[in-house]
């Protein structure tokens, strides 16, 4: 790799984590990063610069409509999950 993109790279994550230690140390917030999930089509990403690939999350469907979820609490407590 070229030496100036290195170096390019390796100021872009100072500034980035900088901001991030920052934002910590006087405001108390935390960095959360998480995927975005969104419906196809409904233009969220549509910032993506043409060489690039939208993330695509396979989702099986389940087999009848009557299954049951629940949230399962580190407490022990089951909650029915209403649809």
């Amino acid at each position: 790799m070229k030496t100036a993109y290195i170096a390019k790279q390796r100021q872009i994550s100072f500034v980035k984590s900088h901001f991030s230690r920052q934002l910590e140390e006087r405001l108390g917030l935390i960095e959360v990063q998480a995927p975005i999930l969104s419906r196809v089509g409904d233009g969220t990403q549509d910032n993506l610069s043409g060489c690039e690939k939208a993330v695509q999350v396979k989702v099986k469907a389940l087999p009848d409509a009557s299954s049951k979820w629940c949230i399962h609490w580190r407490n022990g407590n089951v909650k029915p999950w209403a649809t």
